[in-house]
Formats: structure tokens, C-alpha cells, sequence
């Protein structure tokens, strides 16, 4: 085996292992962002709600949580890896490539936390079970959509397929862009609808 096919072999498996990281972290997102369902659902927001702070601002705090957390959790997971591998090839750079590598999913991890924020905030009797629905079908999609034979459109507009597939790939950043955008919009849109709407436990 040649140096260049191995180190393509190699950086395949690095950047598989990267996307692993970045869905084990979109569970603890998604995790986080319905628990602010959760919490109306079991009456808990009108009592934090009883003083000074507002719906929006209640939210956005509790939605630090998983903006936050996501991003020490690629970091850590990513640095990890590439320090391990480093060890191993004696390149210490690795640690870092990897941690960047892993916080490119950062942007489609968002997108499914603003998914869940948008459906608690327009239909929050379904937000819990459509927003895990979301998540199983992308983890479905993503690990078994090629042994499956779907449909490479379906498979190209997926959240983590879209991500660049580094260090295997160069970094590109018009599809990092366009989902933080995009999720950005689905926080607003359900943070200002829960702002505005009824408060719904049960």
C-alpha cells in the first residue's frame, strides 16, 4: 500500500469517526432543547416565570445549554481523537485538526436544536416525539443511507452529510453558513412563538 493511499484510508477513518462525535453531540442537544418542552409540560416554566424574567429571555438562557455545551463536547471529542492518533503518528497537530474537524458539526447539530425550538414553540404538544423522530431518522439516513440505496439527493441534503468530511476533504463554508443561518432562524421563530403564545402544560 502506497503513503497516499494510506493516509487517504487514514483520514477517512479520522473523519468518520469526527461525524460519530458530531451525532453523539446532536443527541445531547436535542437532549437539552426539548427539555425546555418538558419542562411546560410539567407545569415547572410557570413558576420560574412567576418573577422578573421573561419567556424569551428564560429560554435563551436555558438554550446556552446546548449552544454551549455542543461546542465543548466537539471540541473535547474531536481533540481527543486527534491526540490519540497524534500519539500514535507523532503528530502532535493532530489534536487540533480533529477538534476542528469535529466542530464542523456544530452548525448541523444547531439546526436540530432549531428544530426542536421552533416546533416547542408553534406546536408544542408533538415538538418531544417529532423532534426525536427528526433526530432517529437523520442517524438512520446518515449511517445507513448508501448500504441502503437511498437516494444520493436525499442523502446530500441531510444536515451531516453536508458538513465537509475532514480531514479527508478540504473545509468548505457555504453549507456551514447557510445551516448556522438557518438554525438561527428556528431559535427566533420559536423563541418569539413561545413568547407570544399560551403557556401549555400536560
Amino acid at each position: 500500500m502506497s503513503n497516499l493511499t494510506r493516509g487517504i484510508g487514514v483520514n477517512a477513518l479520522l473523519a468518520l469517526l469526527a461525524g460519530m462525535v458530531g451525532l453523539i453531540t446532536a443527541v445531547f442537544a436535542t437532549q437539552s432543547a426539548v427539555s425546555l418542552r418538558t419542562d411546560e409540560a410539567i407545569g415547572i416554566v410557570e413558576t420560574q416565570l412567576a418573577g422578573a424574567v421573561s419567556r424569551s429571555r428564560w429560554a435563551l438562557e436555558r438554550l446556552l445549554i446546548p449552544i454551549v455545551g455542543s461546542v465543548i463536547l466537539l471540541l473535547l471529542g474531536g481533540g481527543l481523537l486527534g491526540a490519540v492518533y497524534g500519539s500514535i503518528s507523532g503528530d502532535s497537530s493532530q489534536a487540533v485538526t480533529m477538534a476542528g474537524a469535529a466542530l464542523a458539526y456544530w452548525p448541523a447539530v444547531m439546526l436540530l436544536v432549531g428544530i426542536a425550538v421552533a416546533l416547542f414553540g408553534w406546536l408544542p404538544s408533538v415538538a418531544i416525539p417529532v423532534t426525536w423522530g427528526a433526530m432517529a431518522a437523520m442517524w438512520f439516513a446518515t449511517m445507513l443511507g448508501d448500504v441502503l440505496g437511498l437516494p444520493a439527493w436525499l442523502l446530500n441534503v441531510l444536515p451531516f452529510s453536508a458538513v465537509p468530511y475532514m480531514p479527508l476533504e478540504a473545509m468548505s463554508w457555504t453549507p456551514v453558513i447557510i445551516m448556522t443561518a438557518l438554525a438561527a432562524l428556528l431559535i427566533w421563530i420559536g423563541v418569539d412563538r413561545f413568547a407570544r403564545r399560551d403557556i401549555k402544560p400536560g
